[in-house]
């Protein structure tokens, strides 16, 4: 005598619920962590530190990279020690540029 399989009693099976949505989850994370992971490699990280002419730090200054037109493509800060750190993408860049403005206000008392 054959059986009948009653179809959706299989698929609400706890047992089998949970087996599918774990392998679900398991391809979903395996997919995304090889996206990241080559996003993670076209990136690189450049360092350095800006200081004026006697070796001080200079912080809260402006490290541009640019593009042939000057366009602004990426830019970071550095620190109160002058240091600065930065992800890009690997590629080349026409301009790397270094800003600071300093500017101090005198406010007169009457």
């Amino acid at each position: 005598m054959i059986e009948k399989l009653n179809v959706r009693t299989n698929l609400l099976n706890p047992k089998i619920y949970s087996m599918k949505l774990l392998s679900i989850l398991a391809l979903f994370f395996y997919l995304n962590s090889n996206v990241y992971a080559q996003i993670q490699k076209d990136l690189v990280t450049i360092t350095g530190r800006v200081s004026d002419y006697k070796g001080n730090p200079i912080d809260n200054c402006s490290v541009m990279f640019q593009n042939s037109n000057f366009d602004v493509l990426y830019e970071t800060k550095t620190d109160e020690k002058g240091k600065y750190q930065i992800d890009i993408p690997k590629g080349r860049y026409n301009n790397i540029s270094v800003y600071y403005l300093e500017k101090t206000n005198y406010i007169e008392q009457k």
